[in-house]
């Protein structure tokens, strides 16, 4: 036997030093010339060049996809969704509004008045206070999970129910902290810009310490302190979160199992980013839906005492000073639903309705576009449909 084995690896150092040889000499033929005559091995050099070439294609292709996802995702959050959030605020907190903006249509008017009278960037007003709330959050989220070793993020390395209650106490400890930048970020994107003075760029900041060391106020003024706000605030962010979380990971199941059914192969990379964008923006507008009424009470709340003017959102010419008297969140609950009906609760939800259309729309766009692009310049392989 072992000599039988000896004379088999004889045979296999031969074959492969013929191998080797053939190799080297650019006149021999394929090596399926036979079944193929006509094939060459240059043909099948050019081949795989051409092969390799495409790959290269494909693999741009796939990867600025998934930074255009990434971004038009961010732009439309950010920026595209701003005006909208401007106009949901201004309703949510106009307590005599006879005019609820349930549904988009009966904004469309509202909007272009507002736009011819008080020009197109009206509605973009406060953006650079979000931008600096948004900086806050980032920041302190990380110093927090430094100091406290709490996860801000919960990934494969997370799973335990412990780590998931210091992800959600990091959250929690975050919004608290910057509950007051949030209150003076709030007051400058619903303030009409026609009866107020635009705000400096640092003007949340110093707002927002103002928030936290109060001055002396008259008597009557009905300015909700801080620490109630933070409270209520945090609540509604974390029961936000939590839905959105939830629903998020529900709708991801269901998405992705219908598009391996219809496919009857495994989702692309490319898609399942798609479909994971997708599913984080349904669960963002279900939990805004479902927290729509809290929503309403706890900006009502931050509002109050601040001699806010808004522009009048059953006319659009016209502006309007917010002035209410509420306790507390409970109170506010109360007086809403007695003084305006339970869908007082839901002003602004037309607004709220266009938002997440646009978003979903840009989204799906893009994703055409570069299907479009991947078909006529790749191999179709990605960015299936």
């Amino acid at each position: 036997m072992a000599a039988f084995s000896d004379m088999q690896t004889n045979f296999d150092e031969i074959d492969d030093d013929f191998d080797s040889e053939e190799q080297l000499r650019p006149d021999v033929l394929h090596p399926n010339f036979f079944m193929y005559p006509n094939i060459k091995r240059e043909d099948v050099d050019r081949k795989k060049i051409s092969d390799k070439s495409q790959t290269g294609r494909d693999d741009a292709i796939h990867k600025y996809y998934k930074l255009s996802l990434r971004f038009v995702n961010a732009f439309c959050e950010h920026v595209v969704s701003h005006p909208f959030t401007v106009l949901r605020r201004q309703c949510q907190v106009h307590q005599k509004a006879k005019r609820y903006h349930l549904v988009p249509l009966t904004l469309i008017p509202i909007i272009i008045k507002i736009q011819g009278r008080q020009g197109f960037g009206t509605l973009w007003k406060g953006i650079g206070s979000v931008f600096i709330v948004r900086g806050f959050i980032i920041v302190c989220e990380d110093v927090l999970s430094k100091i406290t070793q709490w996860p801000k993020d919960i990934d494969g390395r997370y799973r335990s129910v412990n780590k998931i209650l210091q992800h959600l106490l990091l959250k929690f400890v975050t919004i608290i902290v910057v509950t007051p930048f949030y209150s003076a970020s709030l007051v400058e994107t619903v303030q009409s810009d026609i009866a107020t003075e635009k705000p400096g760029v640092l003007d949340c900041v110093v707002e927002g310490v103002g928030r936290i060391f109060p001055r002396k106020h008259h008597p009557t003024s009905r300015v909700v302190p801080v620490w109630i706000l933070a409270f209520s605030t945090s609540s509604h962010g974390i029961l936000r979160y939590i839905v959105s979380s939830v629903v998020q990971r529900i709708a991801l199941y269901f998405m992705k199992r219908k598009q391996t059914k219809r496919t009857d192969l495994n989702m692309s990379e490319d898609n399942s980013g798609y479909v994971e964008l997708s599913s984080a923006l349904f669960g963002n507008l279900v939990s805004d839906i479902l927290l729509f009424p809290l929503e309403t009470v706890i900006h009502r709340l931050h509002i109050q005492g601040t001699r806010t003017i808004i522009d009048n959102l059953d006319s659009g010419i016209e502006v309007t000073p917010i002035v209410t008297k509420y306790e507390g969140p409970v109170d506010c609950f109360q007086a809403i639903v007695a003084e305006e009906g339970a869908s007082g609760l839901f002003k602004g939800l037309g607004a709220l309705l266009i938002q997440y259309a646009i978003h979903a729309s840009i989204l799906k766009l893009t994703k055409f576009a570069f299907q479009e692009f991947d078909h006529n310049y790749g191999r179709g392989r990605f960015c299936s449909r």
